[in-house]
């Protein structure tokens, strides 16, 4: 099978074919950001900080490139839940009911990327998150879809998640040290989302 998954794991063999990582292993996260730029700039420079969006993860694919996670929070469920009834009225004890679904906007989805020579955190997320902070959440435009797959040791998909309107809400900071040149940086970014389901 042909295309980025397998040229990305083809690297980490001398065996064409035959894949040497463990299950599960990495997540291929795709963001439909393209139609996101123009509105990400038009909100920055009412900002006036300075920040642009100089590419998008779909340009960055579309380069040869693979946005990889390694490591997905998905969203927990919860609704929330309240007395009804008078106390201390009989002895009985009150009734429950559910007052509502807890939205998402509180429970983040977080995903930890590698770093790649693009540096994205800066070049996209960063000033995605200040377009939304300038706008606000009633800026539909600059609300996006994201999908992550993960694959088996030869290519295949196993277990992928879709979701819609995701916007985001947090991207950690990061030390800039000497490191171990040989070793693999991660960039950390929380989004929030609208729903999410299997995919």
């Amino acid at each position: 099978m042909a295309g980025p998954i397998t040229d990305f794991l083809s690297n980490f063999t001398a065996k064409p074919g035959v894949f040497g990582f463990p299950l599960p292993f990495l997540w291929k996260v795709t963001i439909d950001g393209a139609s996101l730029r123009g509105p990400i700039n038009q909100w920055c420079a009412k900002e006036g900080g300075g920040w642009q969006a100089k590419t998008t993860p779909d340009a960055f694919e579309s380069q040869g490139g693979l946005l990889i996670a390694t490591e997905v929070t998905l969203p927990s469920e919860s609704t929330e839940f309240a007395e009804f009834g008078q106390a201390d009225r009989g002895g009985f004890l009150p009734g429950y009911g559910s007052m509502q679904r807890t939205g998402f906007l509180s429970r983040g989805i977080t995903v930890n990327l590698l770093e790649t020579n693009t540096d994205l955190e800066h070049d996209f997320f960063r000033p995605w998150l200040v377009a939304v902070g300038t706008a606000g959440l009633v800026q539909h435009n600059l609300k996006t879809t994201m999908t992550i797959t993960q694959y088996d040791n030869r290519g295949n998909k196993r277990k992928a998640y879709y979701f819609n309107d995701v916007f985001p809400t947090n991207i950690e900071g990061a030390t800039l040290t000497q490191t171990d040149a040989g070793s693999f940086l991660q960039k950390t970014v929380t989004f929030a989302c609208r729903n999410y389901k299997q995919a």
